[in-house]
């Protein structure tokens, strides 16, 4: 049975709903497993819910906290996929919600059943113009919204390297050389051996590589990129028009109709579980940012959401010299009020113990008084016993 998982949050239900709806019509035996980056889930619709619970993420809050929503779901991609092999499934594809399933996928699907990890590059040909290909470069030569893994020692060592990388390293920064997980996935080549290429222009087809992918009839798998509804296109490329896209328009436009009837709307954006602060206050990215940057030096709060978190990166700032320095004074602190309250225990301690001793030695005197007592009472009956036994010899 073809396997095959995404990751959402509840705000992305309805293109979750598109992706099933499509992927039934040409994989109805298909089995659908969805990480879910939110929560609490709702009812499941032809799909299996996957917790964050399950996925075995280290410091969980830690990582909920340190990205936004965009970046909180391809963060988890690698954990879920690694949870899903270590659950039984031999092989699992892997497809951004926001795809639609065009034709059969059995050429994905062989691949990622013949190698231990498949990807799909964003361009397959030299015939691109150079700015799209630098753009590219910044984004990643791989794709990371479609890619399939099969069970084994490979797939798993690559799965744990990524998943020690998107822990701390999944933003959306192009500038500081992160696209969210897929800049990762150029090491593909030289950690992976055999690693599967899919080149097939009908997979994976979207806005950027459509000049290479050929017409509407060989495409089988579209990706919606970036289209919230509301931009023509893709939020990553604003100005890009609708009738640039060629016979790719009336796809975009047939895929809004099914976003709403699926139940999206615009403006409509549902809140996400990890939001604000524990005491409701909003969680600004730059917040998010600044722990981030601090790294091992915000650790020292066990749950970042709570106020103290928020207090303390207003005091620190984003430098992280200062926040070693705030670390340092605050561990010290810690340990001073610790040693303070030992002192006060050994003090209680010793007080105790001398009671003890008291009563030990209390106990003592008794025990000697006792033993004299004893001592008296036994010359007092071998001294009866004396006066008897005289008696008894007299009257024989």
């Amino acid at each position: 049975m073809m396997t095959i998982a995404t990751t959402v949050a509840n705000n992305f239900v309805p293109y979750l709903r598109v992706l099933r709806d499509t992927l039934r019509q040409w994989h109805p035996e298909a089995r659908l497993v969805v990480g879910l980056a939110d929560g609490p889930a709702g009812e499941s619709e032809g799909w299996e819910w996957v917790g964050l619970e399950e996925m075995g993420i280290p410091r969980l809050r830690e990582f909920c906290f340190r990205y936004t929503r965009r970046e909180m779901l391809p963060a988890v991609k690698p954990f879920l996929l690694r949870s899903l092999l270590g659950k039984g499934h031999e092989t699992v594809l892997f497809l951004d919600a926001d795809m639609m399933v065009l034709g059969p996928l059995d050429g994905l699907w062989e691949a990622a059943q013949r190698h231990a990890l498949t990807l799909t590059p964003h361009l397959v040909g030299m015939g691109n113009p150079a700015a799209v290909e630098k753009n590219i470069l910044q984004c990643g030569v791989y794709n990371g919204g479609c890619l399939g893994v099969r069970a084994g020692a490979t797939a798993g060592a690559f799965l744990s390297w990524w998943q020690e990388r998107v822990t701390e390293h999944c933003r959306f920064a192009t500038s500081r050389g992160m696209h969210f997980d897929q800049r990762w996935l150029d090491y593909a080549p030289s950690f992976v051996e055999g690693l599967g290429v899919v080149r097939e222009p009908g997979y994976n087809v979207a806005y950027w590589n459509l000049a290479e992918r050929g017409g509407r009839a060989d495409w089988r798998l579209f990706h919606f990129s970036g289209f919230d509804g509301e931009a023509e296109v893709t939020r990553y490329w604003p100005e890009k028009r609708l009738e640039e896209m060629g016979e790719a328009a009336e796809l975009y436009v047939a895929y809004g109709a099914r976003l709403r009837a699926a139940g999206w709307a615009p403006g409509q954006d549902r809140e996400w579980a990890f939001d604000r602060w524990e005491d409701g206050v909003l969680i600004e990215p730059s917040q998010r940012q600044r722990y981030g940057r601090l790294g091992r030096g915000a650790r020292w709060c066990a749950d970042p959401f709570r106020v103290e978190m928020r207090e303390w990166l207003e005091e620190v700032g984003a430098d992280a010299d200062g926040a070693e320095v705030a670390l340092w004074r605050r561990a010290a602190e810690e340990r001073l009020t610790k040693l303070e309250e030992a002192n006060d225990l050994l003090g209680r301690q010793q007080v105790e113990l001398d009671e003890l001793r008291n009563a030990l030695a209390g106990e003592r005197e008794r025990a000697a008084w006792l033993e004299r007592e004893a001592a008296m009472y036994e010359e007092a009956a071998r001294e009866r016993l004396r006066v008897i036994e005289r008696l008894t010899e007299r009257e024989g």
